[in-house]
């Protein structure tokens, strides 16, 4: 601070000096006054600029040679500020001017092999890295440099305080001593900010640790990875990896998803789950918040669909059994000008019915001509010698007049059926084929005439 005094006192006082031949123009003048008010307001980059732009116009400006040499130390380019005082001196000032720029000069002279070097780390325990656009500042003297991540300044030979500061690490505070001649070396290790964690699982009931300690609420967790892991009953438990950086707020919202348990049949079926592919593990299924609808397929049944349980009711067994499919075997359509099955089993059947007929007609002819035989043998009954003989051929007739109206009742059961089948003979008849699967292995026929 007394150096910057002595700085603005020197460059207002230089309105008072006078040097034979300096007689700067208005524009110059302007670009003076300029440059001293924004010296005063610290603003040194400026004033440089507007300073250097007065000594174009005037490069024998007194007070801009003078300026731009205060100027040159306050930032600390004291490579350059050391030819620009000696400039200032050239000039010929007098007094305390002269005085104050041949102690600068003598000051500038020690520094011109001494330097500080600033080397600057940053990261988490194990994860530390070079870190760019650190502010180093010397407390006496203000900023100092910018580590990006290393930087190397002249500075005089003496002890400072040094602070380090970048967005999302903690400042850091030390000393270091300059020797005169020398490059001294400062490491600086920056250590990132912790970051408070809030997790704010669903449901509830979810139990949560972080890094294997129980979580009760937002918590302040190093720089770094960390594990946080969320489980609750009847549901699939998560692990997230978390990386806290910088001091930034991390929150999680994790929905863990609920297990429900499902008896399929059969046990080779395909879930789908509102259109995606899921598997059972131990009989369980994983369903998200918001799941609606679980779809069973397998080859040979028929596909079920089931609608989800609401999340907020207690899990519940899941029935998912499918039916087989019906295979149907049905008979080929005729061709065009031929018979169909049923026709030919018509015909068949007309076939037998005209051989019954036929055996009928046979029998009742020999039941007569055996009734003939009997009364040729007995024309009187109650005065014959072979009414035995008699008797036997009548029953013999009796017996062959029954079969023939056996015969005659199968024919005309045949030729009856015969004819249903022909008028039918334009639809086939259909068998459905389809295997059982409870109550023990077997198959299911179904006819249809």
């Amino acid at each position: 601070m007394q150096v910057w005094l002595r700085m603005v006192l020197m460059c207002v006082m230089c309105v008072r000096v006078g040097v034979a031949g300096a007689a700067p123009g208005a524009e110059a003048e302007a670009k003076y006054k300029a440059a001293a008010e924004l010296f005063t307001q610290q603003d040194f980059q400026q004033a440089l600029v507007a300073a250097e732009e007065g000594l174009v116009l005037d490069p024998k400006h007194v007070k801009l040679i003078g300026l731009r040499a205060a100027t040159l130390f306050e930032l600390r380019d004291y490579a350059a500020a050391l030819p620009a005082y000696q400039a200032y001196l050239a000039t010929g000032i007098t007094g305390d001017f002269r005085r104050e720029a041949r102690e600068k000069i003598k000051i500038l002279t020690r520094a011109q092999d001494t330097f500080l070097e600033i080397i600057t780390t940053a990261g988490a325990a194990g994860d530390v890295a070079p870190a760019a656009g650190v502010q180093v500042s010397l407390k006496t003297e203000g900023l100092f440099c910018v580590a990006e991540p290393t930087c190397k300044r002249q500075a005089f030979p003496r002890v400072y305080k040094v602070e380090a500061e970048r967005a999302g690490f903690e400042r850091w505070t030390g000393s270091v001593t300059v020797e005169a001649g020398k490059t001294t070396t400062l490491e600086i290790k920056l250590t990132e900010l912790p970051s408070q964690l809030t997790v704010v699982a669903s449901p509830a009931s979810a139990t949560v640790t972080v890094d294997g300690q129980a979580y009760a609420g937002p918590m302040r967790v190093t720089a770094g990875p960390h594990k946080v892991v969320v489980v609750a009953a009847d549901h699939e438990p998560q692990e997230l990896d978390v990386v806290a950086r910088g001091g930034q707020a991390v929150a999680l919202s994790p929905a863990l998803s609920q297990l429900l348990s499902v008896r399929v049949s059969p046990a080779e079926l395909e879930l789908t789950l509102d259109g995606q592919r899921v598997q059972l593990k131990d009989g369980k299924l994983a369903v998200s918040a918001g799941a609606k609808e679980l779809v069973g397929r397998a080859k040979g049944f028929k596909e079920r669909r089931v609608r989800l349980p609401d999340p907020r009711d207690p899990a519940k067994a899941i029935e998912l059994t499918l039916q087989p499919e019906v295979a149907v075997v049905a008979g080929s359509a005729p061709a065009s000008g031929g018979l169909g099955r049923r026709r030919k089993l018509a015909l068949v059947a007309a076939g037998v019915g005209v051989a019954a007929l036929g055996t009928g007609v046979a029998l009742g002819l020999k039941s007569g001509q055996l009734e003939d035989d009997a009364y040729e043998l007995c024309p009187v009954p109650t005065d014959c010698a072979r009414a035995s003989e008699a008797n036997s051929l009548i029953d013999r007739g009796q017996s062959r007049a029954t079969q023939a109206n056996l015969a005659y009742g199968v024919a005309a059961g045949a030729l009856v059926g015969g004819a249903v089948l022909w008028l039918l003979g334009g639809s086939e008849s259909s068998v459905a084929v389809s295997p059982r699967v409870a109550g023990g292995a077997g198959i299911d026929l179904m006819g249809r005439f």
